[in-house]
């Protein structure tokens, strides 16, 4: 899920979750979390394949204020990717994660990315 460009040791991600490397990558370099890009796909891959409306199934999340809090509020993929990647930037500062391949501390931030769409 992260780590070089060796893409033995990277789990594919879907196509559809691909296709939002553009826009995973502006946010992600927009809120200073740049080497977190293939993190940040493995958590869409999780969340929705890169499938629905709220790809990063965030609408639940602190950083949504525009859409119901609820599951799968969020209507537009690309707000939901902003959203997304500040909440995983919040849950990556928040467990003391150092760098991409800080496992333990890594572990513990998705942990905290799930537990908001439970609050």
């Amino acid at each position: 899920m992260v780590g070089g460009d060796n893409s033995s040791t990277v789990s594919p991600v879907s196509a559809e979750v691909e296709a939002y490397e553009p826009l995973i990558r502006q946010y992600a370099n927009q809120y200073g979390i740049g080497e977190y890009v293939e993190l940040i796909k493995a958590v869409m891959m999780q969340e929705s394949g890169g499938r629905g409306l709220d790809p990063m199934q965030s609408s639940e999340g602190g950083f949504n204020t525009r859409y119901p809090r609820e599951p799968n509020g969020i209507t537009d993929p690309e707000y939901s990717i902003q959203c997304g990647v500040q909440e995983l930037k919040s849950c990556l500062v928040s467990a003391g994660v150092e760098n991409p391949i800080d496992m333990q501390n890594i572990k513990l931030a998705l942990q905290g990315y799930n537990c908001v769409k439970r609050s």
